[in-house]
Formats: structure tokens, C-alpha cells, sequence
């Protein structure tokens, strides 16, 4: 269900942000590549179909937050990144990244389930 897409393309992302930093780099970088699109696609789709069904009279509306938190937390996390890969360099933002996607997909997944309740009684 969403839940278990939600920690699989989670897990995936994490896994992939620490594979970045693995030796020799020439074999771990493409699987990192790999594991990044294969979470990215089931982490996003699972949360676009349920931004869809949160309002349906406002779908449209909800559509469009969620477009623009997507894209406003893609050009901050870049300008983010750039400053600490600047500051304290890649290995340590990359670990950063994997522990914040760690900690994103472990505080969503048990609110998935309280979303998941409240729909199921309405």
C-alpha cells in the first residue's frame, strides 16, 4: 500500500545518498544512481496521488501546492546543499541528505496511517 511505497522509495533514496560516498566510486556511483531514480519515482508518485485525494473538490488546488513544494524544496535544497558541500564538504552533506531523508521517511510513514484513518472515516 502507500505506506510501504512511502518507506520503500524513502529507503531507497537513503540507501543511494550513502552509496554515493562508497569506494571504489566507479562501482557504487551507478547503483546509487539506480536505487535514487527507482525511490524518487515511488517516493513522488505516492505522494502526488495522495495530495490528489486529500481535497477532491480542490484537486486542482492541490495539485499545485504540491508542484510548488516540490520545486520550491528543489531549488532551496540545491542552494542548501551547495552552501554546506561548500562549508563542510561532500561526503558530510551527503551523509546529511541520507539522514534527513531517513528521518523525513520515518515521521511520514506513521502519519500516512493517521491520514490513511481519518479518510477511511469520512
Amino acid at each position: 500500500g502507500e505506506r510501504g511505497m512511502l518507506l520503500r522509495g524513502g529507503g531507497l533514496l537513503t540507501l543511494a545518498y550513502l552509496l554515493v560516498n562508497m569506494e571504489p566510486t566507479f562501482v557504487f556511483f551507478p547503483l546509487a544512481m539506480l536505487l535514487s531514480g527507482a525511490g524518487f519515482v515511488i517516493a513522488h508518485s505516492t505522494l502526488q496521488t495522495r495530495a490528489t485525494e486529500l481535497v477532491p473538490t480542490l484537486r486542482g488546488t492541490a495539485v499545485a501546492l504540491f508542484a510548488f513544494a516540490l520545486f520550491l524544496g528543489g531549488g532551496l535544497g540545491t542552494y542548501l546543499a551547495g552552501l554546506a558541500i561548500e562549508y563542510a564538504g561532500f561526503p558530510l552533506t551527503l551523509y546529511g541528505t541520507a539522514a534527513a531523508l531517513a528521518l523525513f521517511t520515518l515521521v511520514s510513514w506513521p502519519l500516512l496511517r493517521v491520514v490513511q484513518r481519518q479518510h477511511a472515516t469520512e
